[in-house]
């Protein structure tokens, strides 16, 4: 397969993905091809051949029903950590992905989910240990808790310390969607200079600057425009090994 064939079916991969974030499920051969634009559901059936022989999606009993893999869950990892201190580039990891679920979850057998305050079986209030009427009989999946557009979204390594007051520290994955918008308020990765930086989006005088959430650093007022990569839309840390 040419590279360019190669890209082609990432693109539709992602597509894939998003339609799955959404809707749970693998979409049928007609509906492929109405979202891909092809011209049959034999080209829909084709690609799928294409996806599982690269380990994506399996088959089910159905032969028009298709069954994602682990792989399928896979994010993208930036190949560099972005430090939460000083705009730095910092030596990282090259062309790896990112199962949330496997980073987080190491013995399923003897894991659960357990919201700090929600409608799930067993919410934990964080205060007097208590027991929550709520849903029965649900899973959950951390990675489609946590993402929501999966052709746009990466996980980045931490470096540093500055946004530690926000609860960030060196060591943690953030969850970024890739935008370039953005409001005041919002946890963002940002190209200061040519180098990435983590930072609050504040807002001076009409200008966008970068507030860490640490005394010890400063703000920072880019002298040049502003461009943003992406925003934080959720953070994953492990508290054992």
């Amino acid at each position: 397969m040419t590279a360019a064939a190669q890209s082609r079916d990432l693109d539709y991969l992602n597509t894939l993905r998003d339609y799955y974030a959404e809707n749970r499920r693998i979409p049928s051969f007609k509906r492929i091809a109405e979202l891909m634009g092809f011209a049959s559901k034999a080209a829909s059936s084709k690609l799928l051949d294409r996806l599982e022989a690269s380990g994506f999606v399996e088959r089910t009993p159905d032969d028009d029903a298709w069954m994602p893999t682990s792989r399928f869950f896979e994010r993208p990892l930036m190949d560099f950590a972005v430090r939460a201190g000083a705009p730095d580039m910092i030596e990282g990891r090259q062309g790896e992905h990112f199962l949330v679920d496997q980073y987080l979850v190491r013995q399923p057998s003897r894991t659960m989910m357990v919201p700090v305050k929600g409608d799930s079986i067993f919410a934990v209030r964080a205060g007097a240990p208590d027991m929550i009427e709520g849903r029965q009989g649900e899973h959950f999946l951390v990675d489609q808790y946590l993402v929501r557009q999966p052709s746009r979204t990466m996980m980045v390594p931490v470096k540093g310390d500055s946004m530690i007051d926000a609860g960030i520290h060196e060591g943690d994955i953030v969850v970024v969607e890739r935008t370039k918008v953005a409001r005041a308020g919002d946890f963002v990765i940002a190209i200061v200079d040519d180098e990435f930086t983590l930072k609050e989006l504040g807002l001076e005088r009409g200008k966008f600057v970068l507030k860490p959430h640490n005394p010890a650093y400063p703000v920072i007022r880019p002298k040049d425009q502003l461009e943003l990569f992406g925003v934080v839309t959720g953070l994953i840390r492990r508290y054992q090994g």
